[in-house]
């Protein structure tokens, strides 16, 4: 195992990002590596023995504009060719769910997966199993 930091793993970029992993994106290569690591956090207690805090979650995407409907439901049929599940949402869905969002100007509300995990519990995991590992 190989970890690459710049710096102190408990100080810097690592440790300070919010751990959102996400499956949305508009390019198939990036949505291959996302797909790919989400294999390394499914299994990371088993292989690195440290709870990561992995939990399932759903990412909103709101649209106010045709365009953004058009590019998000172009987004999302790269999803689907993976079989990656999109809830589309409708505004009275919306409200419910979330009734501190603002929705009068929602025209679009797709919710593909998403995860989330503890970023200091998977670095300090990664430290772990690197120093293990010599």
């Amino acid at each position: 195992m190989l970890l690459l930091e710049k710096g102190q793993p408990a100080k810097d970029p690592t440790s300070r990002c919010v751990g959102g992993i996400r499956t949305q994106f508009s390019t198939e290569i990036n949505l291959l590596f996302s797909l790919e690591s989400l294999k390394t956090f499914e299994q990371f207690q088993k292989r690195i023995c440290i709870d990561p805090e992995f939990r399932r979650i759903g990412y909103l995407f709101l649209a106010t504009s045709p365009t953004e409907i058009q590019i998000l439901n172009e987004n999302f049929m790269l999803l689907r060719k993976y079989d990656i599940p999109v809830e589309v949402l409708n505004g009275d869905e919306i409200e419910r769910r979330w009734p501190y969002l603002r929705t009068d100007d929602i025209i679009g509300e797709p919710l593909p997966p998403g995860w989330v995990c503890g970023p200091s519990e998977v670095l300090s995991g990664f430290v772990s199993a690197a120093r293990r590992a010599g």
